[in-house]
């Protein structure tokens, strides 16, 4: 009996003791007292003043709650007299009775009013750090010992948590850094969460507004969604996610961007499970989905998924950004679609397969990262035709085909590379130093400034700081073209070297699509090895050293008649008028030659031209650095002229002719070497008269000697 007895008595103690405190805890409590004594200990502690300037009231049954007012916290010396925090109404309560069950049972919590201001100064130190005088003060910390969770205990040691809801309203949060003369504000910020209970599907309601002035920008956003949790936390899930983004700023529309996200997340900790499932993005010419899974969350995490493009239209969504995008052709860049799969784990990645449509260009391939770090990257890409000059931006036609070094551009592209490009700053490669990359480009058919190839290949390593594309081939206007591109970046002056052969090409057709200019007509061969440095072009050119060589077969070169040249220098020797000749062109049946290249300087000391009627050799100097011509070709009659536009000629065969080529490359000038000619007819009319002399010589010897032969066989 006496057991029961105290318990009994242990128990009516209780009830009074709980009811004593109920009735007499609130009467008693200096709330003011109270009030000033936590101001003086924070303050102490943080250095930042700290005032509850509303009412403090208790509850203790059924519920222990707290109900504060308006509260400000101080900001920190020297960052103004504005707060760095106010709350003007804070409540929270929590049950009584279910805390003797290591139960939490809370009632809304209820924030209102929150204004947090948080301030970097130009000296890099915020208004939220600690500030006190006392150096023992600031130098203490607080350290806490994790408890390790014993296996198999639920998160929290069983101890369950129930909350009837959250709710925020009336929310600034602002941010302004003085280092970077930037602010960011997240205004009107208001949460509302529905009753927490395990297992249950719980409604979750966010709305903000986000000002940043570097960028320009403003954000609205909306979520919705339904939030459950396991009652041991394992398992938490995000379901019928819908986010609303509205986006205004400097060079959008005035209505702004609008995008909206749906999809669902869920986390299974005991699974070590993470996945996002069809997760869908849609906005101004966009239209995206996604599904992703990732594992071993606790250990080496494994990433893999699927990203779906349904439709993209990059082009309206540059504009709607405020990005200009003018192409040649309107219509590039406004259909993209594919899809990519992806595995991540550890150091690796895979894209594999990638499918992509770009406009009417179908690309396919795979991509492989073996390691971060480097990176190490093997590729390989495939691509049907592709038109790169429907991307290209608009131009007038001159522009179009106007060739490198122009009238146009020569003098601006001058200097402009050699004052600008070529000083300042050196552009870093260390990371294409650390890059080891192994990849393979095939594509059907490519348009590059009106230059078309089919059937090209490519395959490219970098390691080292050694980048090299080998082989690249591909066949272009009835012939086939290889090359041997090699980067070395090992020093801050990137050095090149380029070997390219063309065979079987035809020369017109392609001069004709490059530049638009048809002046060289034949079918030959090219072979060009050359070795340069640097990054602007007049630096490159002026580093320019190598070799070339060609041969061309039966061709013609435009706008020239060398017969014709030929026969005014024949007239300007005999004192006549030739006349105009409507045919300026001088064919050939063999073109070759070849040139060294010394410091951007070309010279050609063996070209070789052979017609059915002339013989044309050639030499002179192309300075690529001034962009300017001084040659000579040498013509000599070996046929008649007829065939060429004149008279059948007969009097000019052996004639030599010498022909001076001279000016910019891209409008020179042509004439005949009149001292040259001159000196050359002379010679020639000389030796024709010592011809004649000689001839006549011989026949008087002849006759005579043949008579006194004849007398003296006949025996007079």
């Amino acid at each position: 009996m006496s057991v029961v007895k105290w318990l009994l008595y242990g128990l009516v103690g209780a009830i009074v003791l709980m009811v004593l405190a109920i009735i007499v805890l609130p009467l008693v409590m200096d709330n003011e007292a109270l009030k000033k004594q936590l101001a003086s200990r924070i303050e102490q502690k943080t250095g930042h003043s700290f005032q509850i300037e509303g009412p403090l009231q208790w509850s203790v049954f059924p519920w222990i709650g707290l109900e504060i007012g308006r509260v400000t916290v101080g900001n920190a010396p020297g960052f103004g007299d504005e707060p760095l925090a106010t709350v003007e109404e804070l409540d929270v309560k929590v049950a009584l009775k279910p805390l003797f069950l290591k139960q939490v049972v809370a009632d809304t919590v209820f924030l209102r009013g929150v204004r947090l201001n948080l301030v970097r100064n130009s000296a890099g130190r915020g208004n939220w750090e600690i500030f006190v005088s006392d150096e023992k003060e600031q130098g203490k910390k607080v350290q806490k010992k994790k408890t390790p969770e014993k296996s198999g205990e639920p998160a929290g040691g069983g101890l369950v948590l129930e909350l009837n809801g959250l709710a925020m309203e009336d929310v600034t949060l602002r941010f302004e850094d003085q280092q970077k003369d930037s602010t960011i504000e997240i205004r009107d910020l208001a949460l509302d969460i529905g009753k927490l209970v395990p297992d249950s599907p719980v409604p979750v309601q966010l709305w903000f507004g986000l000002a940043s002035t570097e960028p320009d920008l403003n954000l609205k956003v909306g979520l919705t969604s339904s939030f459950s949790m396991s009652r041991d936390w394992q398992r938490l899930d995000l379901l019928d996610l819908g986010v609303d983004l509205k986006v205004f700023g400097a060079g959008l529309p005035d209505q702004g961007l609008h995008f909206e996200l749906t999809g669902d997340l869920g986390l299974d900790r005991a699974q070590e499970e993470l996945r996002v499932s069809e997760l869908f993005l849609s906005g101004p010419g966009t239209e995206i989905s996604t599904s992703l899974k990732v594992t071993g969350l606790d250990g080496q995490p494994r990433v893999s998924g699927k990203l779906d493009l349904k439709q993209v239209n990059p082009r309206e969504l540059m504009q709607q950004l405020g990005l200009a995008l003018k192409t040649r052709d309107r219509e590039a860049l406004t259909r993209l679609s594919g899809t990519v799969a992806v595995i991540q784990e550890g150091d690796t990645l895979a894209l594999k397969p990638v499918s992509l449509q770009l406009d009417d260009t179908a690309v396919a391939g795979d991509i492989r990262v073996l390691s971060f770090a480097g990176p190490v990257v093997r590729a390989r890409i495939t691509m049907d035709d592709i038109d790169l000059d429907r991307y290209l931006p608009p131009g007038s036609e001159k522009e179009k085909i106007s060739p490198p070094g122009s009238a146009s551009d020569r003098e601006p592209t001058i200097a402009a590379t050699s004052q600008d490009q070529e000083k300042g700053e050196p552009p870093s490669f260390d990371a294409l130093r650390r890059l080891d990359m192994e990849a393979e480009l095939r594509v059907g058919g490519l348009k590059v400034r009106n230059l078309r190839l089919q059937k090209i290949v490519v395959d490219m390593s970098a390691r080292d700081g050694m980048i090299r594309l080998q082989p690249v081939q591909a066949e272009l206007y009835d012939g086939h073209f290889s090359g041997d591109f090699l980067v070395d970046l090992r020093q801050d002056t990137p050095k090149f070297q380029v070997s390219k052969n063309l065979v079987g090409i035809s020369i017109g057709s392609l001069l004709k699509d490059l530049s638009g200019k048809e002046q060289l007509i034949g079918t030959g061969d090219v072979h060009v090895d050359v070795a340069t440095e640097g990054l602007a072009e007049s630096m490159m050119t002026r580093h320019m050293n190598g070799t070339m060589s060609f041969v061309l077969k039966d061709g013609s070169y435009k706008g020239f008649n060398l017969a014709q040249a030929i026969r005014r220098a024949q007239a300007a020797l005999a004192g006549q008028e030739v006349a105009a000749d409507q045919a300026q062109k001088t064919d050939f049946t063999e073109l070759r030659g070849s040139a060294v290249i010394r410091q951007g300087v070309v010279e050609n000391r063996d070209l070789y031209m052979a017609s059915p009627v002339l013989r044309v050799t050639g030499k002179g100097k192309i300075d690529l650095v001034r962009k300017m011509l001084d040659y000579q070709v040498t013509a000599k009659v070996v046929g008649s002229l007829a065939g060429q536009g004149g008279k059948s000629g007969d009097e000019l065969r052996g004639l030599a002719v010498p022909v001076r080529i001279k000016g910019p490359l891209d409008k020179p000038s042509y004439g005949v070497d009149m001292e040259a000619a001159l000196k050359a007819g002379a010679e020639q009319q000389l030796e024709k008269k010592k011809q004649e002399l000689l001839d006549k010589a011989t026949e008087k010897i002849q006759d005579r000697m043949g008579g006194q032969l004849l007398k003296g066989l006949l025996g007079q």
